[in-house]
């Protein structure tokens, strides 16, 4: 399970607004001066901690990643199945890759566990 920690930044009565830093625990390159925010359901006062967990993790790999390679694969086999010839077997090929990331679907905020820093779930 990852997690990062972000700051309530305003909140309403059924929303908060959080804000964290956009680089991985590891990037110490540009991401990490830039903040990113993100609104979700429930109100906190302070630190929060996000968590996702690992089957979430998989489940954005594959759509981020994995889909459109195995859709790319896939329209390569049916280039070779029709016997097209390298330009088309190309087309195809990028055409799948194209598809593939068209049909990836966005991990919804309500997927991330969020608990405050003192370890209260939610208030």
């Amino acid at each position: 399970m990852s997690h990062k920690v972000g700051r309530a930044i305003a909140w309403d009565n059924q929303t908060t607004l959080i804000e964290f830093d956009a680089g991985c625990d590891s990037c110490q390159g540009c991401a990490s001066s830039k903040s990113k925010q993100i609104t979700v359901t429930g109100k906190y006062k302070q630190d929060v901690q996000l968590n996702l967990s690992s089957f979430d993790q998989s489940y954005a790999l594959f759509n981020s990643l994995m889909l459109p390679i195995l859709m790319a694969i896939v329209m390569a086999f049916i280039a070779d199945w029709l016997h097209s010839g390298d330009w088309y077997g190309i087309i195809l090929v990028f055409s799948g890759f194209t598809l593939g990331m068209a049909l990836c679907q966005r991990l919804s905020p309500d997927a991330l566990i969020i608990e405050e820093s003192s370890g209260a779930q939610r208030s």
